[in-house]
C-alpha cells in the first residue's frame, strides 16, 4: 500500500493484482477488519523500531523478510491464485532488503576487523 505514495498508478492493471487490490480496500473499508489491520500495523512498526533502536540489524531484516513473505502468504489464502500477482513486487522487496542489509553486515563486520 505504501507504494501508492512513491509512484503513479499504472496504465494497466493485470487482473491478479485487481483482484488483491479489492480485497485489500474490502479490509480498510469494514470497522472491524479495518481497526484489526491498523492494529497489525502498528505491531509490526513498534516491532521495527524497537528492534533497530537496539541496534539488532539481524532481527529487523528477519522481521522485514517475514512481513514481505507473510503479505505474500495471506494474498494466496485470501485471494487464490490472484495472489500470485504480488509475487514480483514482493520478490524485489525482498532483493532490495536483503542487499541493503548484506552491504551494511559487510561493512560492520570490516569496520569491526579494523578496530581490533
Amino acid at each position: 500500500m505504501s507504494s501508492m505514495v512513491w509512484f503513479p498508478a499504472p496504465e494497466v492493471i493485470s487482473p491478479q493484482m485487481q483482484e488483491v487490490l479489492e480485497f485489500e480496500k474490502m479490509l480498510l473499508s469494514s470497522p472491524f477488519t479495518a481497526i484489526a489491520t491498523l492494529f497489525v500495523l502498528i505491531a509490526f512498526m513498534l516491532s521495527i523500531v524497537i528492534v533497530f533502536w537496539k541496534h539488532s540489524l539481524k532481527i529487523g531484516v528477519i522481521i522485514l523478510n517475514l512481513t514481505v513473505i507473510g503479505k505474500v502468504v495471506f494474498a494466496y489464502l485470501f485471494t487464490g491464485d490472484s495472489g500470485a500477482g504480488t509475487l514480483g513486487t514482493a520478490f524485489w522487496g525482498l532483493v532490495l532488503i536483503n542487499g541493503i542489509a548484506a552491504i551494511i553486515f559487510y561493512y560492520n563486520k570490516r569496520r569491526k576487523n579494523q578496530i581490533e
